[in-house]
């Protein structure tokens, strides 16, 4: 067989695969309009919720970065007030130790002052 030949079957096979699609009466021909039609309008509704779909998403791209800016400098500003909090618990820490040993010091002077006299006393002169 030689390569017209060839080309030739294959635009005949063609060609007889796209009669056979073709509508044989006005009705048939009618269906596969409207057909067409209901695909075209679920397409265009397709379209119209990916294009939706796009603009949302578009818009929270846009928004990201600004997010993430405001959650960074919120971290800032948290990992302040935390460093702040335990310099100040640290204060504290030190103010109630000075303040245990201050009450320490106090209870042994209170014990001393209650404690009754000493039975014993030394005479200077007899």
């Amino acid at each position: 067989m030689s390569d017209s030949e060839t080309k030739l079957n294959s635009l005949r096979t063609t060609m007889r695969k796209l009669s056979g699609q073709l509508p044989k009466t006005d009705a048939s021909y009618q269906r596969k309009i409207d057909q067409y039609e209901m695909d075209m309008e679920s397409l265009q509704a397709q379209v119209k919720a990916l294009e939706e779909e796009m603009f949302h998403l578009r818009r929270r791209l846009e928004q990201t970065p600004k997010e993430f800016e405001f959650l960074r400098s919120k971290l800032s500003q948290s990992r302040e007030q935390l460093e702040h909090a335990h310099q100040q618990n640290e204060r504290l820490v030190a103010a109630l130790t000075a303040a245990k040993e201050q009450l320490a010091q106090l209870r042994a002077e209170v014990d001393k002052l209650a404690a009754p006299p000493s039975s014993y006393g030394t005479f200077l002169q007899a």
